[in-house]
């Protein structure tokens, strides 16, 4: 996998590759933007690129050095994932550890921290004394979706990068000729995908349809009358792990329609192109004002659990709101 694996991002690979053969890599990148552009792929392609033995400024994938970072073995290629919901404090500490010698085998050494917005404050003020003081033989890159979680500080101290949502023309492209699908099941994959190529993978599985299906049918049927079923709905979905933000997403994705049904925007550019008439039915049911702020409230349990809130009381409160 090379750079010119890494679909919809020209721009941003371009300023990569340019900063490589002028010798002029950051210290530190931030890679911001939505799940599923490419940015975590970016990423492991430029800390290929960095100690490739064959190619000046991209990865050729067969070399050892590209083989063992595909692999995740190459002694100067850190990636710091998780641990539970958290990074935490001694994960940061370890990498200092290793940052604080020479690169071992190549040329630099590369520390890859995806979800760093998860980093609890302990770890993102350890993590901030390395980017305060940076070495030649270091590159460490920063991947979120959420960039106003992190310090300030660590903002100001790393090169931006933001990574776009791909279209759906190139989703739907990706998804016929990687999949199979047909091209009218691919645009509508790449139309729920909303930018994010992994979410359309999961889509094109099957499985997650029939789960956007169950949500709707479900947000539909809320009632501040049927508190109990209200509970039981937050109880399901707080049963998610990887699936619940996405289901949230579903969720804005729905009222979203809606209030552009309502405001008589172009229907090419509902996402639920496939139930045009209980879009139709429910955008005369609510006004703008509570459109939007349904879409509020979404996008506020949506940041309480990226901040590791408890989740079935995040739900409830969620949904108790929607049904009012």
């Amino acid at each position: 996998m090379s750079f010119k694996d890494v679909p919809g991002q020209d721009r941003q690979i371009e300023i990569i590759k340019r900063a490589i053969e002028n010798n002029r890599i950051p210290h530190a990148y931030l890679f911001l933007g939505g799940e599923g552009v490419g940015k975590r792929r970016t990423a492991l392609t430029l800390a290929k690129a960095l100690n490739c033995w064959a190619e000046p400024a991209d990865s050729c994938d067969e070399c050892g050095s590209c083989r063992k970072i595909i692999n995740g073995n190459h002694p100067d290629v850190t990636v710091v994932e998780p641990e539970g919901n958290s990074i935490k404090i001694n994960q940061i500490r370890e990498i200092q550890r290793v940052l604080k010698y020479k690169p071992y085998e190549g040329k630099k050494k590369v520390c890859i921290i995806p979800n760093a917005e998860k980093m609890n404050p302990a770890a993102a003020n350890s993590i901030l004394k390395t980017l305060e003081e940076p070495s030649p033989d270091i590159v460490v890159i920063l991947i979120t979706t959420s960039p106003h979680l992190l310090l300030s500080t660590i903002n100001s101290r790393c090169q931006k990068l933001k990574f776009q949502p791909l279209t759906n023309d190139l989703i739907s492209k990706i998804i016929k000729e990687k999949v199979g699908k047909d091209e009218e099941t691919s645009l509508k994959i790449a139309s729920l995908a909303g930018g994010n190529l992994n979410r359309a993978y999961e889509l094109s599985e099957g499985t997650t349809l029939g789960y956007r299906n169950r949500l709707i049918e479900k947000i539909n049927a809320l009632s501040r009358d049927n508190i109990n079923e209200t509970f039981e709905f937050a109880e399901e979905m707080s049963k998610e792990k990887e699936e619940l933000i996405g289901a949230l997403q579903f969720l804005k994705a729905w009222f979203r329609d809606i209030l552009i049904f309502k405001e008589d925007c172009p229907l090419n550019r509902l996402i639920n192109a496939d139930f045009p008439e209980e879009i139709k039915r429910l955008s005369g049911r609510f006004t703008t004002t509570d459109l939007l702020g349904k879409l509020r409230i979404i996008n506020d349990a949506e940041l309480a659990l990226l901040r590791n809130s408890n989740k079935r009381l995040t739900l409830e409160v969620m949904l108790g709101r929607l049904s009012q």
